[in-house]
């Protein structure tokens, strides 16, 4: 067992009494003859302890351990000697096996060995074949000497680790598979290490790499520090750029709340890349991150002298903030942007490859008052396909939310006048817009296409019951857009080698021009109910509800905006024509949500009629009731138009949706349907349901126009094996499944369980001059990104594996083959569809992980590999 202790001096007698046999655990207390006892030490040992009062010292066989202070002390075998607070530990000893390697803690560092010394007074030690843990380094050392800093009044100094012939590596086994052999190495904890000459080893080999000498500074990997950003392609070839290198840089750790990186690409024909990249961190507040990006390259083109020079940039921008930062303002977003396709030129990543539209939303928000929010954004749409780009900066919204001026507080809702059930809304909107293309977005033609605008938008507004069924609803609404440009429309002459043209142009014209529409609005809705219920069988009953609407708008005539188009070149040929200065601004760019539509107002009738169907379901396993979804929805909507010359009723949209197989698949149509007959793909003012002469009385009162058709499914191959199994056997499975998380299975289901199928398509058919011409406008097949444990050491990785069975091709996947070599990796990616590949082996561990690896592979940038 165990001592703990201080004891006073030895005797004859007592020493007579500390005499143990082998093999029996013993409780012993050390005592020392001076005149400043020991701390209080904890030591024991399973084997044999002897004592020799003489020399102070004891001597602990089998297990033996020592606490004291801040130490702990492991071995075989321990002598400590309490004269000189000296300790002496060993692997194994005379006549005994050694099963325990001498280990020694302090202050949560800890040192392996096969014999070590060490002073308590001094706190200097010297350690035989140890190992050294310093993060992810392994120090393996011949003769390791602990030197101990001074720390009083006079003299301050650090810690200091003497090695000779160290091995310095990542790997964790006794004979560590590499690492890098130093002669001499000197090390000050957690700030500098100082190299001799020193050499790579591989398995036990010296390798042709040398080092005259080494001055790194020491960090604490899992913690931010200033250093080099080695490549992680450090030769690539281009058939375009040459030979580069490609995520050289250097990472700044400017604070514990903000770092920086710049990397940059270098080609031998001169084309470069740099990427600034940098995070930002405060608790409590916010956090985010900025990233720049500029490519330079230089391209050779067929029939042309000399290389073209092609600029390309990208800004990235994310701002998130804390919810508990503030309780009124809230700031925060994304700003994401590229000029010249630089992600694709300058990236082989599928995503960057395949997606080609980028947008951003960054805001800003306050909340005034419970009913009163001001808020400011900046938005921006891209395609880097067609190089369309559209900003709107800034976009300031004011809105007051419902607000009841005629409620008396002092009345409850039920006796509520008549008067006091109005509320009023109000908004106001600033937006600056415009488009162009992002080769032109900061030139002067760009800024002559911004076009600013203000709208206001008030309502007021009423809802009452009506003969206890039905819910009225009444109100008007106020709108008023301020269009400080507007288009002008105008023909022009030109001329060129075939003779006079006339060219219809639009133009931008500066001027303050307001628009104005009101409209008044009454309607009415209800709901009804149809149910069928029975007390026997399985099915218990159907459920069909209907909720109606009709509401009646009115408003002015509109056709007072619209200007005329003057037919000057030749008026034989050109007539006049009306156009609206808001459908078009030059640079298609429009105000809003729409541009106003210049009609003849009026009173129209829009009508609504939804649907849900339900049924209700018994089940003899638990004797329960449970409702279930026959069609989640399925709505009618049109309108007629009282001041319409001809073609009052409006076309007929339907829509209607419906999960299936357990929620797994979402299946949706919608679709429209006309009123009126159709003669060279025009409607005519002739009613379908209007019998003609020679037709039968029986008919469909609405032509077929369109129906389209969408099937959305995602799911695991674990849901879809559960389909075609019983409810019991099911739930059976998915325990079964959680009780073996832990278990190395390498079935083939799997692998693959885990896995994400999603199935995408979309049938259209339409009806032109009563043919019906469908087509299947979408299909295609994602299985989610993953890997695949091939066994404890293998491994197969899958990204962006899709089909798509319309254009029948696979749009880049990539597959990988990863292997674990211990404290090194192996891994080989492949994309079937381009020419991409890449090989590489190397340290798994940081920080050599960036340099101790050797690469190669096909690389090629610039979308120009993929077919």
């Amino acid at each position: 067992m165990p001592g703990k202790g201080k004891p006073p001096s030895f005797t004859g007698e007592m020493l007579d009494s500390l005499k143990q046999n082998p093999g029996k655990k013993e409780e012993t207390k050390a005592l020392q003859k001076r005149s400043e006892p020991l701390e209080e030490i904890e030591y024991g040992s399973t084997d044999t302890s002897i004592f020799d009062v003489k020399k102070n010292q004891i001597e602990l066989f089998g297990d033996a351990f020592i606490k004291y202070l801040e130490y702990d002390i492991k071995a075989d075998y321990i002598l400590f000697d309490f004269a000189a607070n000296e300790v002496l530990a060993q692997y194994g000893y005379e006549g005994f096996s050694g099963k325990i390697k001498p280990t020694f803690d302090y202050d949560g560092q800890q040192v392996s060995a096969k014999k070590l010394r060490y002073n308590f007074n001094t706190s200097n030690g010297i350690v035989y074949e140890a190992i050294v843990q310093r993060d992810q380094l392994f120090i393996h050392g011949a003769t390791t000497k602990f030197v101990k800093g001074a720390n009083d009044s006079l003299q301050i100094s650090d810690d200091v680790i003497y090695n000779r012939n160290a091995l310095i590596s990542t790997c964790d086994l006794e004979h560590p598979h590499w690492g890098i052999r130093a002669s001499k190495l000197k090390l000050i904890p957690e700030q500098v290490a100082v190299l001799g000459p020193a050499r790579m080893e591989l398995a036990g080999i010296p390798v042709p790499l040398f080092l005259p000498f080494a001055f790194a500074p020491l960090f604490d990997f899992n913690a931010a520090s200033s250093g080099l950003i080695f490549p992680d392609d450090p030769i690539s070839m281009d058939p375009n750029l040459g030979l580069g290198m490609r995520g050289l840089g250097y990472y700044f750790a400017l604070s514990d709340k903000m770092d920086l990186s710049v990397v940059g690409d270098f080609y031998s024909r001169g084309s470069w890349a740099l990427r600034t990249t940098s995070n930002y961190y405060k608790r409590y507040k916010f956090r985010g991150n900025f990233a720049v990006g500029f490519s330079r390259q230089l391209l050779e083109s067929q029939g042309i002298i000399g290389r073209r020079k092609q600029d390309s940039y990208s800004i990235n921008l994310t701002h998130n903030q804390d919810g508990k930062a503030h309780p009124y303002r809230t700031i925060g977003g994304s700003l994401r942007f590229t000029v010249n396709d630089f992600d694709r030129r300058n990236t082989a990543d599928a995503n960057a490859q395949i997606n080609s539209t980028i947008s951003s939303n960054f805001s800003y928000a306050y909340k005034l008052s419970p009913k009163v929010n001001f808020s400011s954004s900046i938005t921006h749409s891209q395609n880097t396909l067609s190089r369309e780009i559209r900003f709107t900066l800034p976009d300031i919204q004011l809105r007051v939310s419902r607000l009841s001026p005629f409620d008396n507080p002092n009345t409850s809702g039920t006796s509520d006048k008549w008067y006091e059930k109005i509320g009023l809304e109000y908004n106001t909107r600033f937006q600056n817009s415009f488009s162009t293309v992002d080769t032109l977005l900061f030139t002067s033609k760009t800024l002559d296409l911004i076009s600013p605008g203000i709208t206001h938008e008030a309502g007021l507004s009423a809802s009452y019951n009506l003969l206890k069924y039905f819910s009225f609803n009444t109100g008007v609404d106020y709108d008023e857009w301020w269009y400080f440009k507007t288009a002008r429309r105008e023909y022009e002459l030109t001329q060129d080698s075939t003779g006079n043209n006339v060219e219809l142009i639009d133009k931008l014209q500066n001027g303050f021009t307001p628009y104005r529409d009101i409209d008044f609005r009454a309607g009415v809705s209800t709901s009804l109910y149809n149910t069928i219920t029975s007390n026997k069988g399985w099915i218990r009953g159907f459920r069909h509800t209907i909720r109606p609407s009709l509401n009646l708008t009115f408003s002015p005539a509109t056709n007072r905006y619209e200007r005329i188009v003057d037919s000057d070149p030749d008026p034989d040929i050109y007539d006049p024509f009306e156009y609206s200065p808001f459908s078009s601004q030059g640079s298609d760019s429009k105000l809003f949500r729409s541009a106003p539509s210049l009609d003849n107002g009026g009173l129209r009738l829009a009508y609504n009629l939804q649907n849900s169907f339900e049924a209700k379901i018994y089940s003899k396993k638990d004797s329960t009731e449970k409702k279930i979804k026959l069609l989640n929805n399925l709505n009618f909507s049109g309108d007629y138009n009282f001041n319409a010359d001809s073609l009052n009723w409006s076309r007929i949209n339907y829509t209607g949706s419906i999960r299936l197989f357990g929620n797994i698949t979402t299946m949706s149509f919608s679709g429209v349907l006309d009123p009126y007959r159709e003669v060279d793909n025009r409607r005519i003012n002739d009613l379908v349901w209007s019998r003609k002469e020679g037709e039968s009385a029986f008919r469909l009162p609405f032509r077929f126009e369109q129906f389209s058709l969408s099937l959305n499914t995602q799911m695991t191959l674990e849901d879809f094996r559960d389909l075609f199994r019983s409810e019991d056997k099911a739930r059976a499975a998915k325990k079964n499944r959680n009780a073996n998380d832990n278990a190395n299975e390498l079935e083939l289901f799997t692998w693959f369980s885990k896995f994400q199928i999603r199935h995408t398509m979309r049938y259209v058919l339409r009806q032109r001059d009563g043919v019906n011409e469908g087509d299947i406008q979408t299909n295609s097949i994602t299985l989610s990104s993953g890997r695949i444990p091939l066994s404890d050491k293998w491994g197969f990785g899958i990204n962006n594996l899709s089909y798509d069975f319309v254009r029948k091709n696979f749009p880049i996947p990539q597959f990988s083959v990863m292997r674990d070599l211990h404290c090194w990796e192996m891994s080989f990616t492949w994309s079937p569809t381009s020419d991409i590949f890449t090989f590489s082996i190397g340290v798994k561990a940081s920080p050599f992980s960036q340099y101790i690896k050797y690469q190669t592979g096909n690389q090629v940038f610039g979308g120009r590999s993929f077919r």
